[in-house]
């Protein structure tokens, strides 16, 4: 075996981390480099992602079709920019959500690995960043606002040069988009001020434009892989409460808790604040998080020193209030629906003209015989046209609940369906919220998982105490599941309706 020289090995490791996803920046500072048309070419090509264009595109082919879509419009996304091999799903489950969707511009905020002592905010203005897959061109009009907007933002070319944070994530751009233009940004200092000021920039800088802003960031760096689920899912939770200062809070806290090897908790903090900030600003009212691993869930990944990598959403919904005609008609589809499929025919596909029941939906669908539960299916998140939805529950509630035999056509006289259409999740920071009758609770800790609808509790006659030990025993976790700081735990509320009883 050839020996490796001891500085060989250190950059052996150095070159791992990246590829996991690195803290920290480069040892000596650099000097700001004057902005100047151009492309910036692929500068991680063939280490974090395939250098070959059709390797790439089928790579990133081969993620996206993994995953799925929520079926609403994202107004930010933050998405990990690791080696392909570690973080390529969680990546894929982001920019999932762009499929079908349409924009002018999309903001990348990339952080600062490479360029030591770089506190500004850095835009490439002009010219355009090149991936294996071609180039894509910088929106100038943008760049050159947001440049004006404040001393602090700078057309600089410099912390761009090698910077992987902002190029590894184009690629599934490119893919899921195809045609859009581009404003490359590195954030320097993840200060608050920093932040609120690109923020706000960016509000100005894009009201006439259909935009999209994505914050590259991965999450924990090289704790163990049980501290970092622990840590990473502290950081989710502050996340999705759409406020800047508790992540900053949370982030801090974590640093200061003395995890073994914990080097950060996001090494794209000022890229996530802005995001939040800007989404928050422009009329963002969830943060929904698609997907959480860390290297250690990559086959060739350790489990011993590990990365975090989170894939979240921020988007607007608007309430629906369904009306008494609307309640049903969604029963009459899910009826006419359950039968169609028991009599071996397609399920119904006429569209309802009423715009409430064509927007994006999520709904669980229960059947009763005779007053006990005979199938109970649904979906947590709106992934397909609410109507769709109940059609899809109603069908799997009489199929496929794995507690029941198959409904048959035989015994539909006998059953009523219920509809529950949910509210999107809320993350759950204190159990005393939770309101009985009002609340239904979704759990999750690792791949396990479990949902109760808000009318369990009150059918079973629990109390807030019964109704926590009751969705951990639905996740197949042990009682006190819920206090576990690796476990999360959202509420949601529920538009619950129903047949008459036969």
């Amino acid at each position: 075996m050839r020996r490796v020289s001891g500085h060989k090995t250190l950059l052996i490791i150095l070159c791992g981390m990246l590829l996991l996803g690195g803290c920290g920046t480069a040892a000596e500072p650099q000097q700001p480099t004057p902005i100047a048309p151009g492309v910036r070419p692929p500068a991680v090509a063939g280490s974090f992602y395939p250098a070959q264009p059709d390797a790439l595109e089928q790579t990133v082919r081969m993620y996206l079709a993994r995953t799925s879509r929520v079926g609403v419009r994202p107004i930010a996304l933050i998405a990990p920019h690791a080696g392909y091999t570690y973080s390529g799903p969680v990546a894929a489950a982001a920019f999932k959500q762009l499929e079908g969707q349409t924009y002018d511009v999309v903001v990348v905020l990339g952080t600062n690995h490479t360029t030591a002592g770089f506190e500004d905010i850095a835009a490439y203005a002009e010219g355009a960043y090149a991936t294996p897959l071609g180039e894509v061109p910088v929106d100038t009009e943008v760049a050159q606002r947001l440049v004006a907007a404040h001393d602090r933002i700078v057309a600089d070319v410099g912390p761009h040069v090698k910077e992987h944070s902002i190029e590894v994530v184009l690629p599934f751009l490119q893919e899921t988009l195809g045609d859009f233009r581009v404003v490359p940004i590195i954030v320097g200092a993840p200060r608050m001020d920093n932040c609120r000021l690109l923020a706000d920039a960016l509000v100005a800088a894009l009201a006439d434009r259909r935009a999209l802003v994505v914050a590259s960031s991965d999450m924990s760096h090289y704790p163990a892989y049980e501290d970092a689920q622990r840590v990473d899912n502290r950081i989710l939770a502050a996340i999705e409460t759409l406020d800047p200062a508790t992540v900053q809070a949370e982030n801090d806290a974590c640093l200061a808790a003395g995890t073994p090897n914990l080097a950060c908790t996001l090494c794209g903090l000022g890229p996530v604040l802005t995001a939040m900030m800007y989404a928050r600003d422009v009329g963002a009212n969830q943060a929904t998080t698609l997907l959480y691993q860390n290297s250690g869930d990559a086959a060739a990944g350790s489990r011993d020193r590990v990365v975090g990598y989170g894939a979240v959403m921020f988007w607007r919904w608007d309430a629906l209030e369904l009306t008494a005609a609307q309640q049903r008609q969604l029963l009459q589809l899910a009826r006419a629906a359950i039968m169609a499929h028991l009599q071996g025919k397609p399920t119904p596909t006429p569209a309802p003209d009423d715009p409430a029941l064509q927007a994006p939906g999520a709904a669980f669908v229960t059947l009763r015989k005779q007053g006990d539960l005979r199938g109970c299916i649904g979906q947590i998140i709106a992934r397909d046209p609410l109507y769709q939805s109940v059609q899809q529950m109603a069908v799997a509630a009489a199929t496929q609940d794995p507690r029941f035999p198959r409904v048959t056509a035989a015994e539909m006289d006998e059953i009523s369906i219920e509809i529950s259409v949910l509210s999107p999740m809320q993350r759950l920071r204190d159990v005393n919220e939770i309101e009985i009758g009002r609340h239904g609770l979704y759990l999750r800790q690792g791949y396990l998982s479990g949902l109760l609808l808000p009318q369990v509790p009150t059918e079973q006659g629990w109390d807030r105490a019964a109704f926590l030990e009751g969705i951990c025993q639905k996740s197949g976790l042990p009682e006190g599941c819920w206090r576990n700081p690796a476990t999360s735990l959202y509420t949601f509320s529920a538009d619950v309706f129903a047949e008459e009883a036969p």
